[in-house]
């Protein structure tokens, strides 16, 4: 997750709260953006119709020269502009990059007639490709239960509010994956679990709360951010993250979790959820 590639304003406004850690180079593309290429920006000629963007997508060879290892591609399939995504994505997997995708999942209920059948088209086709291998997976977060997660949200702040928790949660999972835990009964996802979503694990009340709801999940590992000081003193946490883990853990589900030390004073957790199931679209 070195790179992050934002095609459309969805994924363009979360490339850019990416852009404050300096271990991620962000790249945007869209139409109407301002910036230069040199700076991470790539602005689209307008067209008229998904399909248009589709039959138009310029060669990027030039803008995405930097990017040389492992890369978060961000879009959502309501708007026009995700007719790029396709083409966008094979130029990155030519590039030998190591890709996942995130895929943003509007209220569908919301969608004109025309941006829904363009969003389920985006959606469907990314789930066959991620099945076949050609990402190393795809996550979809859904806006209406990151909406649930979050609570009461005014219209100004609405999209901010959720791409500041989509952030923070891709952010974590990937200091967990960069890093040494201090108890890992984890050995990663199989290769057809690749249609992922992330929860958030409530420790207090052992509640979880999807970011999508995910049919039918087969695999899920659990990450568990602990204190120093509970490390060091609670005798009984290693019994209460493994009923929390059972409390949480569908049928027909494996499980496995990572204990990380943090020096947060508070304790939390995020779950990854996976499956080989094509999701309904």
């Amino acid at each position: 997750m070195d790179s992050i590639v934002g095609l459309g304003s969805a994924g363009c406004a979360i490339a850019d709260k990416f852009a404050q850690y300096p271990q991620y180079k962000t790249f945007k593309i869209d139409q109407g953006l301002k910036g230069y290429q040199k700076d991470g920006a790539y602005n689209l000629k307008k067209h008229d119709s998904h399909q248009g963007y589709e039959e138009n997508t310029p060669k990027m060879a030039h803008f995405f020269k930097p990017i040389t290892k492992d890369v978060l591609f961000v879009t959502s399939g309501a708007g026009e502009v995700s007719g790029c995504t396709l083409q966008i994505l094979k130029q990155l997997h030519d590039k030998k990059c190591n890709i996942s995708v995130l895929y943003i999942r509007p209220d569908l209920t919301l969608l004109s007639g025309t941006a829904r059948l363009q969003e389920r088209l985006t959606c469907g086709v990314l789930q066959e490709y991620a099945r076949s291998g050609v990402f190393e997976a795809l996550y979809i977060i859904g806006n209406p239960e990151a909406e649930a997660f979050i609570g009461e949200l005014s219209i100004n702040n609405y999209y901010d509010k959720i791409n500041d928790l989509i952030l923070s949660s891709f952010h974590m999972l990937n200091i967990f994956n960069n890093t040494n835990p201090v108890l890992d009964t984890s050995s990663g996802f199989g290769n057809l679990a690749r249609i992922r979503t992330l929860s958030v694990l409530n420790l207090e009340t052992s509640e979880e709360k999807a970011l999508y709801n995910l049919d039918n999940p087969e695999e899920k590992i659990f990450y568990f951010a602990i204190s120093e000081e509970s490390l060091e003193k609670d005798g009984k946490l290693l019994n209460k993250i493994k009923e929390q883990i059972k409390e949480n853990t569908e049928e027909n589900c494996n499980s496995s979790y990572r204990v990380h030390s943090t020096k947060y004073e508070d304790d939390f957790a995020y779950c990854v959820l996976g499956t080989s199931e094509i999701q309904k679209v």
